[in-house]
């Protein structure tokens, strides 16, 4: 690992770099497929009510990678070297920062692949609302003519 210890060494990074390095590398290639599979997944899921990304279970499993990420670091420096130095810090809250932004490149790589199943699923949820909503018109309408004959 030359190279991985030379740019931890920027950060001065001394001791067990390969700890640093695998745990960074292990989460964020997670991140990136995890996008990547978040997005397959609603290709494939067939018509769902859109929902904000906060509120999908890709948000809770980025959220944990970050937590998995923060006791990595916790680990490091409480029990390798016993120290905190203000580059570590630096390096830390780039790789928590960088764990979302390579969740949306795998996302956004995903939709460019399957951006016309994920188009067809939303027009059939919104096809499949109007379908219920005139439904329930219909049979509003056939109760106030039934109500009305008298």
């Amino acid at each position: 690992m030359g190279y991985l210890e030379h740019v931890l060494g920027v950060f001065k990074f001394t001791k067990d770099t390969d700890v640093v390095a695998a745990a960074c590398l292990v989460l964020l290639l997670a991140s990136f497929a995890g996008g990547m599979l978040a997005k397959m997944f609603q290709a494939m899921g067939g018509p769902k009510k859109p929902v904000p990304f906060m509120r999908t279970n890709g948000f809770r499993i980025l959220i944990l990678f970050e937590i998995c990420l923060m006791a990595v670091a916790f680990y490091y420096h409480m029990s390798v070297i016993g120290r905190v130095g203000g580059t570590h810090v630096v390096f830390w809250i780039a790789s928590l920062l960088a764990m979302p932004v390579t969740w949306f490149i795998g996302s956004a790589l995903m939709h460019l692949v399957f951006i016309s199943k994920i188009s067809k699923n939303e027009k059939a949820y919104r096809e499949m609302v109007a379908q219920r909503k005139y439904a329930k018109h219909k049979k509003m309408r056939e109760r106030i003519r039934e109500d009305t004959k008298d």
